[in-house]
């Protein structure tokens, strides 16, 4: 089998189970996936690309190496595999705001896993009864990167931080539904949403760590023109944002280009 980023990660243990100790040799993270439980249980949920954020190391790299001892070709450097984003919890920290009172419920599923149970019924169960506005707060050994797509189809963002050696991740429910997001062509022009005549004031805040994103978004915001518009790209959709942009008099649209890559448009609610 050719290896992706959407190869599934207990797939493709069972196929080729020598990569199990590969994938332990370039990050110790992996280690979780010596549990014969865990490839049976959680690990039917992930992808390479999950499997790759979990642990902190480059994508493109890991997929290199597994396909390489796959094929028997050389492998690439450690140094390579290991050139990723070492803190992969940045990856996921949103500019969230919220208040102690907003906390409906937190589940700790440490001891699910220790003791080879599944959480995600608890999970689920403990999510439906959460209130737009409220948050779920889930304590676990690792982040659990595939619950944040099947929660964001249930209305949630979240946060991921850490906590000690384990994480704590913030689900705030924003919809009863999927959140909804508009979705563009990777080559459309901007006309899609901008109109010619229109006075553009662009700005780039892919690849700032937070709360970066969020400051210099509004600073631009205070000193735009009457007759101005702000164009943003940004590596996610910065739903954090959104009742900030209101209180100021602005509205946003939302255009995702690609993925890490989301356009931005906001202008004064008048204009």
């Amino acid at each position: 089998m050719k290896i992706d980023s959407n190869t599934n990660v207990a797939r493709l243990i069972d196929e080729h189970p020598e990569l199990l100790s590969v994938l332990v040799s370039i990050s110790e993270n992996f280690k979780k996936l010596e549990s014969k439980f865990l490839r049976k249980t959680l690990a039917r949920r992930v992808k390479i690309s999950d499997a790759a954020k979990i642990a902190g190391v480059d994508l493109t790299h890991l997929i290199e190496v597994l396909n390489a001892r796959i094929e028997n070709k050389p492998l690439p450097t450690e140094d390579a595999v290991l050139s990723g984003n070492s803190d992969s919890v940045d990856d996921y920290l949103e500019e969230f705001e919220y208040d102690v009172s907003q906390i409906q419920e937190v589940l700790d599923v440490r001891d699910d896993i220790a003791s080879h149970r599944d959480p995600l019924g608890r999970i689920m169960h403990a999510a439906k009864d959460i209130k737009v506005g409220n948050i779920l707060v889930v304590i676990n050994s690792f982040q659990p990167v595939p619950l944040y797509d099947v929660l964001g189809s249930k209305g949630f963002v979240h946060m991921t931080e850490k906590y000690g050696e384990d994480f704590r991740i913030l689900f705030k429910r924003v919809s009863n539904g999927k959140i909804a997001k508009t979705k563009v062509e990777a080559n459309k022009s901007e006309e899609t949403v901008l109109d010619e005549d229109q006075k553009v004031v662009e700005i780039d805040v892919r690849g700032l760590e937070p709360p970066e994103p969020m400051m210099k978004i509004l600073n631009k915001l205070s000193s735009l023109e009457p007759d101005e518009i702000l164009l943003v790209h940004h590596h996610r959709e910065p739903v954090f944002l959104y009742d900030k942009l209101k209180e100021r008099g602005f509205t946003a649209v939302a255009n995702k280009v690609e993925d890490n890559h989301y356009r931005i448009v906001m202008r004064r609610k008048d204009s």
